[in-house]
């Protein structure tokens, strides 16, 4: 028993349909390619991330290295 038909079965004809138009889509595109690739908007959340993660240690090692000034 294939799983479109098990969906057919407890969600519908209509899932069952949308179910095999997914697995024809992954199957034309290969399992586990990308298929879309992460915009700009991705790599400036994560680059903004990036600068809040290391700011504490840069922040911390000047600290640490600087003289006491008296």
């Amino acid at each position: 028993m294939s799983s479109v038909a098990v969906t057919a079965q407890s969600a519908g004809q209509q899932a069952a349909k949308a179910a095999a138009r997914k697995r024809a889509r992954r199957q034309r595109h290969g399992v586990g390619s990308a298929v879309r690739r992460p915009g700009w908007v991705t790599y400036t959340i994560l680059a903004v991330v990036l600068v809040v993660s290391a700011f504490p240690l840069y922040y911390t090692l000047l600290l640490g290295s600087s003289d006491q000034v008296s």
